[in-house]
Parts: structure tokens; sequence; C-alpha cells
């Protein structure tokens, strides 16, 4: 019976993929290791919060690569 469920103590893992069917995953922790979930605050703040250009305006620092891609009209 204890296979079938995820202990909150941590005392088993779970094996194979979990499905949340549409339902979230809160109080998240920093990651650690490589292959940690992150939560959407800790993302946000390693990213600077954004790293897209606006559309109707914005300003950029450093070498834009791209890939082969021209600026038209």
């Amino acid at each position: 019976m204890d296979d079938y469920f995820i202990r909150r103590d941590g005392s088993n893992t779970a094996i194979g993929s979990i499905n949340m069917t549409g339902n979230t995953l809160t109080n998240v922790s920093e990651p650690v290791h490589d292959h940690d979930a992150a939560n959407k605050i800790y993302v946000d703040q390693r990213s600077g919060g954004t790293d897209k250009v606006s559309r109707s305006g914005d300003s950029m620092e450093g070498d834009l690569d791209m890939d082969g891609y021209r600026i038209e009209g």
C-alpha cells in the first residue's frame, strides 16, 4: 500500500511522472541542485524579471546574436 503514496516525511520517493491534472505546486523552496524545481520568484529574480525587448520601445546592453536573421521594415 505504501507504494501508492508519497510520504510527507520524505521516507519514500516518486518513481515516474506525476500528473498534476491542472493543479499547482505551492511553497517550492529555492533550488539547490541542478534538477531541483524553482519557484517563479526565484526565476524572475535570476533573469532580471524579463528577457524580452518591448515592442513599444526599450533599451538593451551587450551584443545581440541574430543567428543569421536580419531586421526588416
